[in-house]
């Protein structure tokens, strides 16, 4: 079971802020077309109202092979 990340309605949630950021830092970076072509799934869910910790790590898989592991989520 994937727990399930939320937008608030009054605060901004970091994680959303944060998957904004890594798209467009993923956009940049040239050294890898798969760390490119994941912007686009991260971008998605930077906009979403919600997202699961899954979807996350699946939209990050390609980030997590170029640093050599996945990227760490600890909620």
């Amino acid at each position: 079971m994937s727990k399930e990340l939320y937008r608030g309605v009054f605060n901004d949630n970091g994680v959303f802020r944060a998957a904004g950021d890594l798209a467009g830092t993923a956009t940049r970076y040239e050294a890898s077309a798969q760390v490119q072509a994941s912007a686009s799934g991260i971008r998605k869910i930077a906009k979403s109202k919600s997202t699961t910790v899954n979807e996350l790590r699946n939209a990050t898989i390609a980030i997590a092979e170029v640093c050599g592991h996945p990227l760490g989520l600890s909620l």
